[in-house]
């Protein structure tokens, strides 16, 4: 299942995301869909619990990387002090 431009176009625009990224989210989303189709013919709402925890760090990271990059300025590490250098 290969989603069609608009889709991805309308993601990245969303999200911030690019091309690559806003695939990714796209079959996360699909997962997810599909996960709970499954899960709910089956009557396994814990499984479901489950699958979404997973997949819902799975989104974080991925938007994690996108704010990162947009605003790498809240991601920047402790600067050491001069003495602590060698």
């Amino acid at each position: 299942m290969e989603p069609d431009e608009e889709r991805l176009a309308d993601i990245a625009r969303d999200t911030g995301a690019t091309e690559a990224e806003a695939r990714v989210i796209y079959h996360i989303r699909a997962m997810n869909q599909a996960f709970i189709q499954v899960a709910s013919d089956e009557e396994e709402w814990s499984e479901s619990m489950m699958w979404l925890v997973h997949s819902k760090a799975l989104m974080n990271a991925i938007l994690a990387r996108i704010v990162q990059r947009d605003h790498p300025e809240g991601f920047q590490k402790p600067q050491e002090d001069d003495e602590d250098k060698t």
